[in-house]
């Protein structure tokens, strides 16, 4: 862009830097919660400043939760919506009402990645687990089995010499597993919430092995060499898509690309285990939803199956 930098201002937070520049970046989190705690008049000098401009909303998928619509009204302005996540719930219909029909649709992906569904078998004691996101954070930073299970796949990737991205939840599991793939030889770097902006992305380009929090990385991360992800289970079909989509981007001899879903595995159940069990199904039936068919299964410690 030939915009210079003081053309460019931020809304984030307690930050409202917007008066006398040409562009401003908001995060729609503060416009929604903001205007939905204090109303939509709390936002009159900013609507003042934008009447008749353009308002261009990115991962529009978003915006059908009631709070997000606060942030589509808010602006009398043209107003253009972007997403690459398909949404199969109906709910497009609330975003053409704030939008207007779709004007430019492109189905399907340019590159489509394998699915490795890896079924992990974990001791039976995490059958007590009754919430999923506790039973994960259990296995991510305690159990041998499940973290000799992402070890070994990292293992592989990186001497398939692969860009390889591993999300996990806890910031502790991140920092520990980073740390054993140095020891290994590895060139690895971490991203969560104690990393500052520009540090992640030097990670991201610089580094073969990103371990990096799910929340922060799985999505709206554009990284055309990336080449393999390995993660857990999430509650939100829709997420998985949107993991898959960041292999999506093509690259200058990029590979196929593989999308790894670890699915901690209990024989004879557990409530935990067995929602783990049926957000397997979930997400394996989104991911095939948008064209990702190529679904394989292994089980760590057997033959594929």
């Amino acid at each position: 862009t030939d915009l210079p930098r003081d053309a460019v201002g931020v809304i984030q937070g307690n930050v409202a830097d917007y008066t006398g520049r040409t562009v401003a970046v908001a995060m729609m989190h503060t416009l929604a919660l903001r205007a939905d705690r204090a109303g939509p008049d709390c936002w009159e000098p900013l609507q003042a400043w934008l009447r008749g401009g353009l308002v261009v909303y990115d991962e529009l998928d978003v915006f059908p939760a009631a709070k997000m619509q606060r942030a589509l009204s808010l602006f009398e302005a043209t107003r253009w919506g972007l997403t690459a996540t398909h949404r199969p719930d109906g709910l497009q219909r609330v975003l053409e009402l704030h939008l207007g029909p779709r004007e430019f649709y492109r189905g399907g992906y340019d590159l489509k990645p394998v699915v490795l569904s890896y079924r992990v078998p974990v001791p039976g004691y995490f059958g007590r687990y009754r919430n999923f996101t506790n039973c994960l954070t259990q296995l991510e930073v305690h159990d041998d089995t499940y973290r000799a299970a992402v070890r070994k796949i990292i293992l592989d990737a990186v001497r398939d010499d692969r860009k390889t991205l591993l999300l996990l939840q806890r910031t502790e599991a991140i920092e520990a597993t980073a740390a054993w793939a140095r020891e290994q030889g590895i060139d690895a770097g971490v991203i969560h919430g104690g990393v500052g902006q520009r540090d992640r992305l030097t990670v991201l380009r610089g580094k073969r092995l990103v371990v990096a929090n799910r929340k922060i990385a799985g999505r709206a991360l554009d990284q055309p060499d990336l080449e393999v992800i390995i993660t857990g289970p999430t509650s939100n079909p829709a997420l998985a898509e949107q993991v898959a989509g960041r292999l999506c981007r093509t690259g200058t001899g990029k590979r196929r690309p593989v999308l790894i879903l670890l699915w901690p595995w209990l024989s004879g159940g557990g409530e935990a285990i067995s929602r783990f069990v049926g957000m397997a199904s979930s997400n394996e039936r989104a991911l095939r939803a948008v064209g990702f068919n190529d679904v394989r299964y292994r089980t760590f410690g057997a033959e594929e199956t």
